[in-house]
């Protein structure tokens, strides 16, 4: 079974692009000092990274080593793709019926809110 693609938040994605500038590894120790968020939180979204697959990571004895596990490029080109995926299936049902109910309606407007965003 092909594995969902979650797309990250904004947080997420800027720690993602410092892992994406080394290839070859970074230490959490490296990372930490880049963001203002207490430690706790920058764990919790480091780990993030691993749950959602853009993300390995290796233990060096205390330390901790994030590796990209796809390139940027690829993230990027996965994320467009669920973006046009939901843009699809909205206008789909556009077709198969006249009138939209207030969930759909809703949905809509989110979608493009958050298209307005990005």
């Amino acid at each position: 079974m092909k594995e969902e693609f979650k797309a990250l938040s904004k947080t997420e994605l800027e720690f993602m692009k410092v892992i994406w500038q080394h290839p070859e590894g970074i230490l959490s120790e490296e990372i930490f000092p880049l963001f203002k968020q207490a430690r706790t939180t920058q764990s919790n979204i480091l780990r993030s990274l691993l749950r959602k697959g853009c993300a390995t990571v290796e233990k060096e004895g205390w330390h901790t080593r994030y590796f990209p596990k796809m390139s940027q490029s690829e993230y990027e080109q996965l994320f467009s793709q669920s973006k046009v995926g939901k843009l699809e299936s909205m206008i789909l049902s556009f077709f198969q019926k006249k009138e939209l109910n207030h969930k759909e309606i809703d949905e809509v407007k989110e979608f493009l809110e958050k298209l307005k965003h990005e």
